[in-house]
């Protein structure tokens, strides 16, 4: 039932923005603080050593770029990321997928 409310939903046109985290570690503990922003670089970000925590993404229309790179955002704190590194921008069919790396920074 759900499946077909959700074909109906994109079949009429309307597209809710979603955001999707798959882990790739967690050994870190949630923060302490409320998370509202995680920084998204398109690059490797700051020359830092890291490691990988999560593949995130998001998928909006193509004109709502700002709430996709939201959502990204969004997807990074669930992740509980220090950064979101490597952020790609695929259009597709009047949508906009973007995908990046979760990472947490192991040194100063």
């Amino acid at each position: 039932m759900k499946r077909f409310a959700l074909t109906l939903l994109l079949a009429s046109g309307c597209y809710a923005s979603t955001h999707v985290v798959r882990r790739i570690e967690s050994r870190r503990s949630p923060r302490a603080e409320t998370c509202t922003t995680v920084p998204l670089y398109s690059d490797r970000g700051p020359s830092r050593e890291r490691v990988a925590i999560a593949v995130v993404s998001s998928e909006c229309r193509t004109s709502k770029e700002a709430e996709c790179r939201a959502h990204l955002q969004q997807a990074g704190c669930e992740a509980n990321a220090d950064a979101v590194v490597e952020v790609t921008q695929r259009p597709a069919d009047g949508h906009l997928r973007m995908v990046g790396t979760a990472v947490e920074f192991t040194s100063e």
